[in-house]
């Protein structure tokens, strides 16, 4: 029955297999040359009165594996890859903040240009990742090591560019085969690669307009990232093999998500965290962007940050918006169990509780390692 046909999908996608997907042997190993349906969409779509599916799967004789998956721990070696793709998500936002100008903007790749300065900070920090943004996602992923990670945004125009980098990650073994899906001269490949992946997806049109309307905008920062990190030796999944392979090894074993998430509403944050627990996942990283420097912290924020499951080595990443003094940003880390306890207090929002430089143009002053301890809550003497 209906049933018995999604169990079958849940091992299929286990490992990382569609229906219809079609395969050709090329020189070092075996390349997808149609992705196929994914085997939960054809369940979901699949009639209540199914009687029964027959499945064929014909192995590919004396071929080497196409990939290497990334190295998991033991308790996540047998864990089904659903319960990372199976937390609620929060409906798109309404409205897309920003600074005065710049509301209703879409930020679909990055703009930090000292992303490094963060690298000693979450490097192999495992556990799990939650983060929002575009590709600066998959530097930090690269350096984290998580063994879950999820990519987060309340603009759905990200969320979908996610899908769109997912398709490339998966049909690219290397770096410089993933950047060259961005090229102009590969945007022909890329679009009939995209309209195979997706094919009978209602979607389809905005994954090949985000594609259309980005190509040379993430060519240019992934060539700028690229640059950026060879200048610095500062290892990442553009320009180091293995980082490359782990974080592409993420999507291609199902655990790596990329959904619908207000960090302002009550379900993707709370979803998230619930999913961590089943799993039994510590999330060590956690990337915030400029977000809050938006809005005050408000009580729905507070508890999904107080609910998501923290330890001693998990870190904040956030930056501070101070363009008009450096244009870049403030880079800041946080001990991820004292901002928990920050917002356990009245505190109004992130520049009350973290102080600016006396001196913005000092050196050393674009990074910031806030650990202070909150202050003791107010109240009568005993």
């Amino acid at each position: 029955g209906k049933k018995s046909l999604q169990e079958i999908a849940d091992l299929l996608e286990r490992e990382a297999l569609n229906f219809g997907m079609k395969f050709e042997e090329v020189e070092d190993g075996i390349r997808v040359t149609d992705w196929g349906t994914p085997p939960s969409r054809a369940a979901a779509n699949a009639p209540d009165d199914v009687k029964a599916a027959r499945i064929e799967l014909r192995p590919v004789v004396d071929a080497p594996a196409a990939t290497t998956e990334p190295p998991l721990t033991p308790s996540l070696a047998s864990t089904p890859p659903p319960v990372v793709q199976d937390a609620p998500v929060d409906p798109p936002a309404k409205e897309l903040l920003g600074l005065k100008g710049f509301e209703g903007r879409h930020y679909l790749v990055g703009y930090e240009y000292k992303s490094e300065l963060w690298y000693p900070h979450i490097k192999d920090v495992g556990g799990g990742y939650v983060g929002i943004g575009s590709d600066q996602q998959y530097i930090f992923i690269g350096w984290a090591r998580p063994d879950v990670a999820w990519l987060c945004d309340y603009d759905p125009l990200v969320v979908d560019l996610h899908a769109v980098y997912r398709v490339f990650f998966l049909q690219s073994d290397t770096a410089d085969a993933f950047m060259q899906w961005w090229s102009a001269g590969k945007s022909g490949e890329a679009k009939a690669l995209l309209e195979g992946q997706f094919k009978g997806d209602p979607k389809l049109p905005i994954y090949l307009k985000l594609y259309r309307d980005n190509r040379s905008n993430v060519a240019v920062r992934l060539a700028k990232v690229k640059q950026q990190m060879s200048a610095t030796k500062t290892p990442s999944y553009l320009t180091d093999a293995d980082t490359y392979a782990y974080v592409r090894g993420l999507w291609q074993t199902g655990r790596m998500r990329a959904q619908s998430t207000n960090l302002l509403a009550d379900k993707g944050l709370t979803g998230i965290a619930q999913s961590a627990r089943e799993l039994g996942v510590t999330i060590r990283a956690v990337y915030l962007s400029n977000a809050e420097g938006y809005w005050p912290y408000s009580k729905q924020f507070r508890a999904n940050m107080g609910g998501l499951p923290f330890d001693d080595k998990t870190v904040i990443l956030r930056t501070i918006a101070t363009f008009s003094i450096n244009q870049d940003y403030r880079y800041n880390v946080q001990p991820g169990l004292k901002y928990q306890a920050w917002l356990a207090t009245p505190v109004y929002g992130v520049r009350a509780m973290i102080p600016r430089p006396k001196d913005p143009t000092a050196k050393g002053a674009d990074f910031i390692k806030f650990d202070r301890d909150p202050p003791a809550p107010k109240g009568k003497p005993k």
